[in-house]
């Protein structure tokens, strides 16, 4: 059986192994955008920090595909489908057929619109040769911009502050995290994070224009006569559909695509059930039962309570689960620079916020995850 993955990511590589823990027949080739191996794209913000090298993104190292007879072809992407003809085509022009196919291409980042004239000093942290770029602007600056106030955005803006640069965060939002965090853990998330002289957060606040002013971008915000002058930015926007391969990627819970009984779908890419998620534990197991199902299983894929964690300005922050205080019953403690905030329905705790103390994560999650299922 011809078993081909298009994409390089965790879903792609989950799906390989498992695949190879059930079909070590098969032949298994991964079709990659990137000219890298398979990296854990969350881990980008500690690479340009310099706080991890780049070579602890790797999923798993060059020998370890070797070993498991799973080809990777870098540099060489899916660009589209014959469902017909069950061929793919590739960047090259080339047509490779296949018997399963799994689609696991994530989604591309959301572009800034800017004049073309700055466009080179705006980035997007979502590939490593992203880093790349942003590395060498670097050796020049001392002030950057971050548009976008979300958990990417905020580790970008940490990640410059250990290079010792002036940083600012402007986000759209009435507060930073917004979908992660509610106003009450962000507000006192925020305060902590202000205590780096070197950060300035701008929040209900976007750009109106970008120009060049000597040398050094004018960044102009809607609503105000402020212009913030510096030497890059970095765009954090959120995601874009993903690439157009000439098929709906909405699948039923066996992550098999709607009306095939061959293609699947995981990860970022997929709608799943009529859902989305960007969410790296789901894209992970969402991997691994696509591939155990590729090999003829009929494993369902039931979605996972949403979780988050991230360390900024040294105060960690984890959330997880459902947090609307509109529909739970909320329960707030405060200790010093810690919050520890609870969310109940019908006396079941459903989620959690936690900001500097967050030791209780595990032991929370469980109790969360315990819920979901028992409730779905």
């Amino acid at each position: 059986m011809r078993i081909i993955i298009a994409g390089g990511g965790p879903a792609a590589v989950e799906a390989a192994v498992t695949i190879r823990q059930y079909d070590q027949i098969s032949s298994v080739d991964i079709y990659s955008e990137e000219n890298v191996l398979p990296y854990r794209r969350l881990l980008l913000p500690a690479v340009l920090a310099k706080t991890i090298p780049l070579e602890r993104l790797q999923i798993h190292p060059a020998e370890f595909y070797r070993q498991h007879n799973i080809n990777i072809h870098q540099a060489e992407s899916v660009t589209g489908i014959d469902t017909r003809h069950n061929t793919v085509i590739l960047q090259s022009g080339k047509v490779k057929p296949f018997d399963r196919l799994l689609v696991a291409t994530g989604r591309p980042a959301r572009k800034l619109t800017a004049p073309p004239v700055v466009s080179d000093r705006i980035f997007s942290l979502h590939t490593v040769d992203d880093v790349e770029k942003i590395e060498q602007t670097l050796q020049q600056a001392t002030s950057a911009v971050v548009i976008g106030g979300g958990v990417l955005g905020l580790e970008c803006a940490e990640a410059l502050l250990k290079r010792n640069l002036q940083v600012t965060v402007i986000e759209q939002n009435n507060s930073i995290l917004r979908g992660t965090l509610d106003s009450e853990c962000s507000a006192f998330l925020q305060k902590q994070l202000l205590l780096d002289s070197n950060l300035t957060i701008y929040t209900n606040s976007s750009l109106a224009n970008i120009s060049l002013h000597n040398r050094q971008l004018a960044c102009s915000l809607n609503n105000t006569t402020r212009t913030i002058y510096t030497d890059f930015i970095i765009s954090s926007i959120g995601l874009s559909p993903a690439r157009d391969l000439g098929i709906e990627l909405a699948t039923d819970e066996f992550l098999r695509i709607r009306g095939s009984n061959n293609i699947y779908a995981a990860g970022d890419c997929a709608v799943i059930c009529n859902q989305m998620n960007c969410y790296y534990k789901s894209a992970c197991m969402q991997g691994r039962i696509a591939g155990e199902n590729i090999t003829g299983g009929m494993k369902k894929y039931n979605a996972l309570p949403e979780e988050c964690r991230s360390i900024l300005n040294n105060t960690a922050f984890y959330s997880a689960g459902f947090c609307d205080e509109k529909i739970c019953e909320a329960a707030a403690e405060r200790s010093g620079k810690s919050l520890k905030k609870l969310f109940y329905r019908q006396n079941k705790l459903v989620g959690c916020m936690l900001i500097g103390n967050i030791q209780d994560a595990g032991e929370l999650y469980s109790i969360i995850l315990n819920h979901h299922f028992c409730s779905s």
